[in-house]
C-alpha cells in the first residue's frame, strides 16, 4: 500500500535523525579516546621526566606505548567511522529535502490548513482578551465607586497589570487623619479614622479621637527596633 506524503516525510526525517545520532555516538567516542590518549601521553612524559631525575631506567613506558598505538589506531578507525556518518547525515538530509520537493504541492497545503486553524485560534484568543479586559476595567470602575461612597478616600491607584488598588478604600491614610469620629458613621469607618489618626495624625488629633499622643508614641517606639 503506497504511502501518504505526510508518512514519506516523517520516515524521511526519522531516517535523518538517526544519521544524526549515529554521527553524534561516534563523535562522542572518538573525543574520549583522544581524551584517553592525552592522558596516557601525560603519564608517559611524567613517567619519562621521573626516571630522568632519579637516574633510572623508566618503568611500565612500554605498556603505555602500546596502549597509545591501541588509541591512535581506535581513533583512526573512529574518524573514518564520523566521516561515513557524517555522509549518511548529507545524505539524509538531500532525501528529506528531494521528499519535500516532490510532494510540494501537498505539504503547502497542510501549511495553508495550519495558518487557518491558527487564525482561527487566534481570533478566539483575542476575543477572550477583550472579554478580560472589559472585565478588569469594570471592575476597576468599581472599585473608583467604593472609593467615592468612603468619605476621605482618594481615587483608586492602580499598578500594571493590577486589579486591586495600591491603598483600598477601607484602609487608615494620611487623608483621614485629621477627621473626628461621628457616631453617625459605621464603626468600621470610625475604627480606620482612629487608626489613620494614631499613624498619621498630631496630637490633637489623636486626642479628638479617644487615642493618647503618650501612649501612641510609646507604642510606636517598642514597635521600633532599636537602631532602626
Amino acid at each position: 500500500m503506497p504511502r501518504s506524503p505526510e508518512q514519506e516525510l516523517q520516515a524521511a526525517q526519522r531516517e535523518l535523525d538517526q544519521a544524526r545520532q549515529r554521527r553524534a555516538d561516534i563523535r562522542s567516542r572518538r573525543r574520549t579516546v583522544e581524551l584517553e590518549g592525552t592522558e596516557v601521553a601525560d603519564a608517559i612524559r611524567l613517567a619519562l621526566y621521573e626516571a630522568g631525575r632519579r637516574g633510572e631506567e623508566p618503568k611500565d613506558i612500554d605498556a603505555l606505548r602500546e596502549k597509545v598505538t591501541a588509541l591512535q589506531l581506535a581513533h583512526s578507525d573512529l574518524v573514518q567511522l564520523e566521516e561515513g556518518a557524517s555522509r549518511a547525515v548529507a545524505d539524509a538530509e538531500n532525501h528529506l529535502r528531494d521528499t519535500r520537493f516532490r510532494h510540494a504541492p501537498a505539504i503547502e497545503q497542510r501549511l495553508v490548513d495550519q495558518v487557518a486553524s491558527l487564525t482561527e485560534k487566534r481570533a478566539e484568543l483575542e476575543a477572550e482578551l477583550g472579554r478580560v479586559a472589559s472585565a478588569e476595567h469594570a471592575l476597576r470602575a468599581a472599585w473608583q465607586e467604593l472609593a467615592e461612597a468612603v468619605p476621605g478616600c482618594p481615587d483608586p491607584i492602580f499598578g500594571d497589570a493590577e486589579a486591586v488598588p495600591a491603598r483600598r478604600p477601607t484602609e487608615p491614610h494620611p487623608g483621614i487623619s485629621a477627621y473626628v469620629v461621628s457616631a453617625d458613621w459605621p464603626g468600621w469607618f470610625a475604627q480606620v479614622v482612629r487608626q489613620a489618626a494614631a499613624d498619621f495624625g498630631s496630637p490633637e488629633a489623636m486626642r479628638a479621637n479617644g487615642v493618647d499622643p503618650e501612649r501612641e508614641r510609646m507604642r510606636r517606639e517598642a514597635a521600633q527596633p532599636i537602631g532602626g
